[in-house]
């Protein structure tokens, strides 16, 4: 009986798998090809031509890689997700390794949240020197000039006043 049933599952797998390859040389696609614009591994496309359920990773992600590669193809691809889902259900160990990867326990729980807390305190503190530079940054500069610069400043212009009229009149009156 278990036999049938596995029987059964890689007929299914493989009949999409199949097709998805016939499709594939059709238009002339390498598999090097498919695996670059989908960014599935050559392994994992060879796997699903190949109908190799038991090396390909959890449902989801089965899901995701024939969704993509079918609409690569022009295929549509929503009877090839009914048929892996029903491919799936056969199987009790790998519909329990599927549940296992998608269970998050509540210690990973505790971590995001603790993390979460991190990045927001984080990210406020980076918000509240942003907004104490942009403030900082708008003030006109004359406050925070201190009187001093503001005399040398003063000089510095009278100075170089001096210095052109000075030269201007050695043009006009050589020595």
């Amino acid at each position: 009986m278990a036999n049938n049933k596995e029987h059964h599952q890689m007929t299914d797998l493989k009949s999409i798998g199949l097709l998805l390859k016939k499709k594939r040389e059709e238009n002339s696609y390498t598999l090097e090809h498919v695996s670059e614009i989908t960014r599935i591994t050559l392994t994992n496309l060879r796997n699903i031509e190949e109908g190799n359920i038991q090396t390909l990773p959890g449902l989801v992600f089965v899901r995701g890689f024939i969704r993509n590669y079918a609409k690569l193809l022009g295929l549509e691809s929503d009877w090839m997700i009914e048929a892996l889902n029903q491919t799936y259900n056969i199987t009790p160990e790998i519909q329990q390794t599927t549940r296992k990867e998608t269970t998050v326990s509540e210690s990973t729980k505790e971590e995001v949240n603790i993390n979460f807390k991190f990045v927001s305190i984080g990210a406020l503190t980076i918000a509240i020197a942003l907004v104490g530079f942009i403030i900082f940054n708008n003030k006109p500069i004359e406050q925070f000039s201190s009187e001093e610069d503001k005399v040398e400043t003063v000089q510095a212009v009278e100075t170089q006043e001096i210095i052109e009229s000075t030269i201007q009149d050695m043009a006009e009156h050589p020595p």
